[in-house]
């Protein structure tokens, strides 16, 4: 039997079912009776088109459209089924066409253009989807989520003014829509665009705050702007009128939380999501933010049932796992931690810093063996993605700053307070420091995994013979004194210099105490020991008169105490001035830095008590010294700034609720 006959005795629809397109297409094209332009045929017509139209024969598939059978019964269906939703990820132009051709004779649907749309957003066809949505807007007035992306695509089609113009008029109806207004502002509150921040807070003095989800949206409306006072007087306002609830409670956290970094602030938002928890007690995004400030303010036996339940019900979440496995280390729980941090390392890979903290946790649970044969993985898989040499891995370093992602907030804090007198232009300043970044890494990289060519980077460092210097100044004299650092410049280029001045000294660090040789030998870890296995052993470091080297704005521990510094609130440890009052000890704060692509050693001595102070004094005095030294390496250029660990690591945006 010939095909022909054979699909001649197929029915259009089973041919259709079948997706045999080339049979369907053949079908009608025998039989072009039954897809004239007349009543009855309809049907038939549009069987024939969607045959072209998924045969990329667009140009006669659009010819058959006509108003009269896109108007027929069923047709937007089929449409639907077998044109718009398989075509729309990769015919992009095709599915428009016919969206286009379905307003026009108002026989299409709002998930039609929602599909449509989203589709031409993913290939930045902005004014594309502005224009859809402009007729869609006028053909659905009452739908929230077209009016939403419409606003959306005017907005990255750099027509924002129009956008808030259009809001503020929908804003004003009478009487108002309040869902629409309230699509907007949670569609335009996970935008980064500065666009859609101006057109939140268009549109949210005309949102009436009736209820406590309204209220909630109006919180993290704020918050995106950056006005997280103006967000949490709204909160605590709407608290005040009897409102309350989950949402509500959400995001009054949240705005307390990204207020600032301190212990009261963090307290206040786990308070407000501990009672959110009562409304939706099984609310897994809530007990994750409640267990973080739990863990972040020093109450981990909290934190510890709740992330087992979600862990349990969610075993898949990485960010779950990970804060459970901290908590149970926090508490001591050293074997049950070690569990959770080698699953950790495990799922995401050999070259993940998991196993750095699997490794430590692993030592602390007394497992010494499997404690280095993870990291001895992890330093070989790192080691296999190296160059063959420091300068090559260096020189390389420049095609990576563009896939450098920090938090921008970090960025915009050190422009204020070095970037804007520096003489150097935004963009440049942050190539630098993006590559003052890269830099540190990657030495990091080569001192723990290239042990045989450790001495490469050497090449890089400056005349040094003022370091010899300048210790040998000090007279210590069978002494070892305190060298306080930061995580700032080369900073892991300390070592290197120290252990080749044949300096003998020892650093604290957050590397496992399973690394062998150079680098390894002269560490005191403190991702492996107790606190006051760490305070012992720098104790013991200075009595034996070797000298301590300590960077006192780094902590394993989210607790850490903290201290205001420009606006923020960064990581401090008073450790290192006591320990010099109480053994009259001199400190000296130094730092590598980049200057003029080579490593050069910082070095102050800081001041010593007087005779009679107090400790509390002396401490006082220290800190403004530590402070004023950081001060001189966030402005000694964008290299130096390092922008991760330390004092990093607590840096939050600026709260804009006085600015103009």
């Amino acid at each position: 039997m010939s095909l022909l006959s054979t699909c001649e005795k197929i029915s259009p629809t089973t041919l259709l079912k079948q997706e045999d397109w080339d049979g369907l297409y053949r079908y009608f094209a025998q039989h072009p009776e039954k897809v004239l332009d007349s009543a009855g045929n309809e049907q038939n017509i549009i069987l024939f088109a969607i045959a072209c139209l998924r045969k990329d024969e667009t140009d006669a598939g659009m010819a058959l459209l006509s108003d009269r059978v896109l108007t027929a019964r069923n047709s937007r269906n089929l449409l639907r089924r077998w044109v718009i939703s398989p075509l729309a990820s990769h015919h992009r132009d095709t599915v428009l066409q016919v969206v286009n051709k379905l307003l026009a004779v108002n026989a299409c649907q709002p998930d039609d253009v929602l599909l449509v749309a989203s589709a031409l957003l993913k290939s930045k066809q902005y004014t594309t989807v502005a224009d859809l949505t402009e007729r869609a807007r006028l053909v659905f007035s009452g739908n929230s989520k077209i009016f939403a992306l419409h606003l959306r695509s005017l907005t990255l089609a750099d027509k924002g003014q129009q956008a808030i113009s259009l809001a503020r008029i929908q804003a004003q109806e009478v009487p108002p829509r309040v869902d629409m207004i309230a699509t907007c502002l949670s569609f335009l509150n996970k935008s980064p665009l500065p666009g859609d921040y101006d057109l939140a807070c268009a549109l949210l003095p005309f949102f009436a705050l009736e209820k406590q989800e309204s209220a909630g949206l109006a919180i993290d409306t704020l918050c995106a702007v950056g006005k997280y006072q103006e967000a949490i007087q709204t909160g605590e306002s709407a608290l005040a009128r009897g409102l309350d609830g989950a949402a509500l409670r959400r995001s009054l956290g949240l705005a307390c939380y990204q207020s600032g970094r301190s212990q009261k602030v963090k307290l206040q938002a786990a308070e407000h999501w501990r009672h959110a928890l009562r409304f939706t007690p099984d609310n897994l995004r809530i007990v994750t933010l409640y267990t973080d400030a739990l863990i972040r303010t020093g109450q981990n036996e909290k934190a510890i049932p709740l992330l087992q339940q979600s862990l349990a019900c969610h075993p898949e979440l990485h960010y779950v796992r990970a804060m459970y496995a901290r908590a149970l280390r926090q508490v001591g729980q050293y074997a049950a931690a070690s569990d959770q941090f080698v699953q950790l390392a495990k799922e995401k890979g050999v070259t993940s810093k998991w196993n750095r903290y699997a490794a430590a946790a692993l030592l602390q649970a007394g497992k010494t063996s499997e404690a280095e044969n993870v990291f001895a993985h992890y330093v070989r898989a790192r080691g296999n993605h190296l160059p063959q040499s420091f300068e090559e891995g260096l020189l390389a370093l420049d095609g990576k700053i563009s896939a450098v992602n920090l938090p921008h907030e970090r960025l915009d804090w050190a422009w204020e307070i070095a970037g804007k007198q520096s003489g150097i232009e935004r963009h440049e300043w942050e190539r630098r420091a993006k590559w003052g970044y890269l830099a540190d890494n990657f030495l990091l990289d080569w001192l723990e995994c290239r042990g045989e060519q450790a001495d490469e980077p050497m090449y890089r460092l400056a005349d040094i013979s003022h370091v010899e210097q300048f210790f040998r100044g000090l007279q210590l004299d069978q002494r070892g004194c305190i060298i306080v650092s930061a995580h700032l410049g080369a900073m892991y280029a300390g070592p290197m210099i120290l252990s080749l001045l044949e300096m003998n000294s020892k650093w604290v660090a957050s590397t496992p105490g399973v690394l062998k040789g150079g680098y390894g030998e002269r560490l005191i870890s403190v991702s492996d020991k107790s606190e006051a296995d760490v305070v012992r052993a720098c104790m013991q470091t200075l009595h034996s008169g070797q000298s301590l080297v300590v960077a006192i704005d780094g902590a394993l521990n989210l607790s850490a105490p903290t201290i205001d510094f420009f606006g923020q609130q960064i990581t401090y440890s008073s450790f290192c001035s006591r320990l010099a009052w109480k053994m009259h000890l001199p400190t000296v704060f130094g730092v590598p830095v980049w200057r003029d692509g080579r490593i050069h050693f910082v070095l102050e001595k800081m001041v010593s008590p007087h005779r009679f102070e107090s400790q509390s004094s002396f401490i006082a005095r220290w800190k403004d010294n530590y402070l004023k030294c950081v001060t001189q390496i966030l402005k000694s250029g964008p290299e130096n700034l390092r922008l991760s660990g330390g004092i990093w690591r607590n840096i939050t945006r600026r709260d804009e609720s006085t600015s103009g």
